[in-house]
């Protein structure tokens, strides 16, 4: 039954074997080392393998990682030209993939690995795996991947010169619904190159696809990552000419020279409509026909660019986003730099496409596209939003047919914010905005931006055209930039246009330099705009136009506060017509060397300055313009300097057409205008309101003027004609002498109750202030000194009051007041100038100010001479004294030295002081020599230089001094009589500043003198003395500012009595020491004071009161006399005392007796 059995087995066996036969082998399949698979074609539409190798279900390679597999020129009818992969499998390294070819899927490799498959879904091929040449006619020239798990290809691998009729020239990934996925095949790629792939339609290298079918699309995507160092080149397609994007991608590569090859085929080297991110660096890619869009990127996704990313010379042909073109999510990191692209728009931002770029981009060098219709960099389309980060640089970007050579922000939509330390430079538009064109309703730009060297016809760099914005440019600085359109370039700088609604706030920024062709160098506000400018602590700086307003053309409302206006200018005659975005035609007048105001003008300018701008006819600094009405424009000027400003026709500082009023303190200085000085042409009405406006270069016209009550207009010696003057307040005028004052000339001239004619008087005689019109019913104020009658049509009488009546009304001294009487009678320019000052610190109540200037110019009225004669003089005589009775005691016995002659030199130093009034300090040096006769009597003879400063309150004074003495004293025994002679040549040099005018006076005074005295020396040591000193001071003549000074004789007689006590100290070193003493009274018998007597040309002769030195004083001194073999150093300190007055002197001597 055994034998039966098996055989029953057998059968079993053998009835199964067809079916065995059909179903799968589940079987490693075989693959050696360095294999080639060639020539294999699979013709048959039933047979689903592909031509070369097909690992099946289940199946895997005998060995994982075989390396240097070659599949070369094998052909399917069906997917998987050259492989097809249903499970996953390891290959090693250097596999192979040339000129294979699928009618359907992937010429080269094919992978689908459904999620339902029991099976490894994962596919690993090594290093340097290379597909060349493979077609296909759908899906994946080279690679389809319909599904798997994760497909991943190691480093230096190469997709060179693959192509589909379809999608994905090199590599296409899909996943399709109906095959049961429900997640993404994950393919990662490491250091890959894609050269010349192609496709027919998506993605010249890769199209990452979420189906290949729209019906059966899924909700979730493929991933792709794409390792650094990755290069795509020549790559092209009709859509994405290297990437197409549905899903999640990540590139890090060089992506050089792929194109699009269709109209409207988008993303020159990238196509996103997923989840992207890429870094490395794109040039020269294209999106090449009509309407393409992207020269590098087309993004309607969302795609974030890496830091340090570049694009550089990538183009459209006529579409927009020479780079990149956004219509979705874009976020760009720090540190990209765009260069060298072509496009209407380097960056195109779509219809409510956002965009946000990080810090330190660079813009540089691209231009627009062949159509030109948007910016040179960015272009921001309807409800866009774009975020700029830090320290951005737009450089030598152009825009065509569109403004913003860098930024164009034209949709009221959009939303656009740059960060802080923006810079623009070079970058232009052959429209408006060189830089940027700003027509948005939501704006804010950070500070410290830069503009320079930006070019457009309407707006050098900044074209502001929103409705609704309140813009703040904080610490802007525009330099050189320029409006070029010779008919209508206006704003060198900035263009507000005709929609303009909102404001502008300018603040702490500088405009340098830029230049219009039509209007307003700087800034320009075209006819018809509502705009607000608000201008606050500013700088415009040698802007110029060639017609109006060199700095500033406004047409609404503008204020200025706090700011600069120097060395702007107007320099054409321009008429201005067909104005870009809609504005009406323009008449220039040419004028307004720093702001020209139109038709609807309102404008204040508070706190400001206005200094050495020009116009070519009109307003040096400020001209309204011709015909414009008062009842539409103003002009306030509250504060402000205008100074050397000149205009070629009239208005040298201001040419008003309309209601113009002056509040504050306002001044103008040394404005001309036809070559004479004028400040301001007023054809309009022109009232000062409030404070003071003084004039240097007065007013014509033939408008009306109004000096409100409270207000002051202060025309100094300049001429005021208008058609009607109406004095409510108070009229400053300076009458200098009888061709220099002030002047009135006006058909009507009234005086309210208030008004008042306030005169500064620098010189009397008769004045026509009101041009021969009798006008007798003003009050004339003439100040304190001087004395008014109006005598009508002849004109104002002035006389200077007398001297007591001066000095009694005014408070000042009779010295004082004669110096102003001095004063009102000179023909001298700058004697009549501070005639002017002291009359207005006068008026002001100024009285102790005006006693101090005055007394600066009369001669020194303090004891300068004296107190400088008597301290030479003393230092001569306690220099006799100390070698006749010093240093050696008994020079008739008894000597340290026995020597018969000897030689000395001596320093010296002397501060001298009278409290309150003036302080001296003098250096010198003398020398001389002495002999000793008969052991009683001593002769000598010496020379003394003495340099001195003298300060005081009204002058300082600068002393040189020559001195010889001669000396003598017989000295039989210890009794004693000397005597000294001194003759002294100095001079002096005053300088003094009166009212802040210096004038300088030099003179001589010379003296002589001398001292008797005699005593006794006490075996003590101690000494009485007595004795007598004169002193002879002669002034020469001299002249000071007011006239001549005569000259002046002082003598001074002193009695002196004192006392000196002196010891020798002796070493056994033959060195000898001699501590000495002195103490003395002094008491003048004889002290003149210092009187002069100044005559003044036209004028009688006054003196002036000097003060003297106290009779009373006292003199004090010690020393120490050092002698060893003949050499003898002395050190000496001396004190002269008097009430106030102290004199000290220190005094280094040297003698070698031979």
């Amino acid at each position: 039954m055994s034998r039966y059995k098996h055989l029953a087995d057998l059968l079993k066996i053998c009835s199964v074997l067809p079916a065995l036969a059909v179903m799968p082998a589940f079987a490693a399949v075989d693959i050696t080392e360095g294999q080639v698979i060639e020539n294999q074609t699979n013709n048959d539409d039933a047979n689903q393998n592909a031509a070369g190798l097909t690992i099946t279900y289940g199946d895997s390679l005998t060995t994982s990682g075989v390396n240097n597999v070659t599949f070369n020129k094998n052909s399917s009818v069906n997917s998987g030209g050259a492989m097809k992969a249903l499970n996953g499998f390891v290959a090693g390294d250097g596999w192979t993939f040339t000129n294979n070819h699928s009618d359907k899927m992937s010429g080269g490799l094919y992978v689908k690995i459904p999620e339902d498959a029991e099976s490894n879904r994962n596919i690993v091929l090594g290093n340097g795996t290379t597909f060349s040449g493979n077609t296909s006619v759908w899906l994946g020239g080279a690679l389809g991947i319909e599904s798997a798990g994760t497909v991943t290809i190691g480093d230096n691998t190469k997709f060179e010169s693959n192509s589909t009729e379809a999608d994905g020239g090199a590599i296409a990934i899909w996943t399709d619904k109906s095959n049961g996925a429900t997640s993404g095949t994950e393919l990662t790629l490491g250091r890959t190159d894609f050269t010349g792939n192609t496709a027919a339609n998506r993605g010249g290298a890769i199209a990452n696809l979420n189906s290949d079918k729209a019906e059966n699309k899924t909700d979730f995507y493929n991933t792709v990552n794409i390792a650094s160092g990755s290069t795509f080149t020549g790559n092209s397609a009709k859509t994405g000419g290297a990437i197409y994007n549905l899903g999640t991608m990540n590139v890090d590569g060089t992506f050089d020279g792929n194109s699009t090859t269709a109209t409207r085929g988008h993303g020159g080297a990238i196509y996103n409509a997923g989840e992207m991110s890429v870094a490395g660096t794109f040039k020269n890619n294209t999106a090449t026909n009509a309407a393409s869009q992207g020269g590098a990127i087309y993004n309607s996704g969302t795609l974030t660019v890496a830091d340090n990313t570049v694009f550089s010379g990538n183009s459209t042909d006529t579409g927009d986003g020479g780079a990149i073109y956004n219509s979705g999510t874009l976020n760009i990191g720090d540190n990209v730099t765009f260069s060298g692209n072509t496009g209407d728009g380097t960056l195109f931002m779509g219809t409510g496409a956002t965009t946000t770029i990080g810090d330190n981009v660079k813009f540089v060098d691209n231009t627009h596209g062949t159509r030109g219709l948007q910016s040179g960099a960015i272009s921001l389309g309807n409800n866009g939003n774009l975020t700029i980060g830090k320290d951005a640089l737009f450089q030598g970007n152009k825009a065509a047919l569109t403004g913003g050579g860098a930024i164009k922000a034209s949709y009221a939509d959009s939303h656009l914010t740059i960060a802080d330390y923006a810079q623009f430079i070079a970058n232009s538009s052959t429209k408006a905005g060189g830089a940027l064109y700003l027509g948005s309703n939501n704006m804010n730009l950070g500070s410290d931006f830069i503009f320079v060297n930006n070019t457009a016809t309407q707006g050098g760099a900044i074209f502001y055209n929103s409705m609704n914005t309140n813009l703040a440019l904080n610490n802007f600085t525009f330099s050189g930039n320029k409006a070029t359109d010779t008919a209508a370039g206006i704003g060198g700088a900035i263009a507000v246009g005709t929609n303009a609604a909102g404001e502008l706030n300018i603040n702490n920024s500088i405009f340098s330099s830029n230049t219009a062709a039509v209007a307003g160098g700087a800034i320009s506000q075209a006819d018809g705009s509502t705009a607000t400018i608000n201008i606050d602590e500013s700088i415009f700086k040698s802007n110029s136009v060639d017609a109006e307003g060199g700095a500033i053309v406004s047409d609404a409302t503008m204020t200025i506060t706090n700011s600069e206006f120097i060395g702007n200018k107007t320099t054409g005659t321009v008429k201005i017509e067909d104005v870009e975005e809609g504005q009406p035609a323009y008449y220039a007048n040419n004028g307004g060397g720093a702001i020209f105001l139109y038709d609807q003008s309102n404008t204040t300018v508070r706190d400001s300055v206005f200094s050495q701008n020009s116009s070519g006819t009109y307003g040096g600094a400020i001209s309204t313009r011709i015909g414009a009405s008062a009842e539409n424009s103003s002009l306030t000027i509250d504060g402000a300097t205008f100074t050397d400003n000149t205009a070629g026709v009239n208005g040298g500082a201001i040419y008003n057409t309309v209601a113009m009023t002056l509040n504050g303190e306002n001044v103008f200085s040394g404005n001309m205008a036809d070559g004479v000085a004028n400040d301001i042409h007023n054809i309009g009405t022109m009232t000062v309101a409030s404070g003071t406006t003084t004039l240097g270069g007065g007013i014509t016209g033939d408008g009306t003027l109004t000096i409100a009550d409270g207000a002051t207009l202060d025309i100094g010696t300049t001429t005021v004609e208008q058609a009607s003057i109406d004095i409510d307040g108070t009229l400053n005028a300076s009458m200098l002498s009888s061709d220099n004052y002030g002047k009135l000339l006006a058909d009507s001239i009234t005086t309210g109750e208030n008004g008042k004619l306030q005169l500064t008087i620098g010189s009397v005689g008769t004045y026509d202030i009101f041009g021969g019109i009798a006008h007798e019913d003003i009050t004339i104020d003439a100040g304190l000194a001087y004395d008014v009658i109006n005598n009508g049509a002849d004109g104002i009488e002035i006389a200077i009051k007398a001297v007591e009546d001066i000095a009694a009304d005014t408070g000042l001294s009779n010295q004082g007041a004669a110096t102003i009487a001095v004063l009102a009678n000179t023909d001298d320019d700058v004697l009549t100038a501070i005639s002017l000052r002291a009359q207005t610190e006068l008026a002001a109540g100024n009285v102790d100010y005006v006693e101090h200037e005055t007394a600066k110019l009369n001669p020194e009225n303090k004891p300068v001479a004296h107190s400088i004669s008597s301290s030479v003089q003393n230092q001569v005589l306690s220099l006799a004294a100390g070698r006749m009775t010093g240093g050696t005691v008994g020079r008739s016995g008894g000597d340290l030295a026995n020597a018969d002659y000897g030689i000395w030199a001596q320093g010296l130093y002397n501060h001298s002081k009278l409290n309150g009034q003036f302080k001296g300090d003098t250096t010198g040096i003398s020398v001389g020599a002495d002999a000793l006769i008969d052991g009683k009597n001593t002769i000598g003879i010496g020379y003394a230089y003495n340099d001195t400063d003298v300060d005081s309150d009204s002058r300082d004074t600068k002393i040189e001094s020559n001195s010889l003495f001669l000396y003598g004293q017989y000295k039989p025994n210890n009794w004693y009589v000397n005597a000294a002679l001194n003759y002294t040549m100095g001079n002096y040099t005053e300088t003094s500043n009166p009212f802040g005018v210096q004038f300088e006076s030099e003179y001589d005074v010379d003296s002589f003198g001398g001292q008797v005295m005699t005593g006794y020396d006490f075996a003590s040591g101690l000494t009485p003395e007595i004795g007598a000193r004169y002193l002879h001071i002669s002034q020469d003549a001299y002249d000071v500012a007011l006239g001549h000074v005569d000259g002046a004789d002082m003598d001074y007689l002193t009695g002196v009595a004192g006392i000196r006590y002196a010891f020798e100290i002796e070493s056994d070193m033959e060195l000898k020491f001699r501590p000495e003493l002195r103490a003395a009274a002094t008491y003048d018998f004889l002290s003149d004071a210092a009187v002069a007597t100044i005559t003044a040309p036209g004028s009688v002769s006054y003196v002036i009161d000097a003060d003297r030195l106290s009779r009373f004083g006292g003199e004090f001194g010690i020393g120490l006399t050092a002698e060893w073999r003949g050499l003898t150093v002395s050190l000496n300190y001396d004190l002269d005392l008097h009430e106030d007055y102290t004199s000290q002197t220190g005094m280094l001597k040297f003698r070698y007796d031979f």
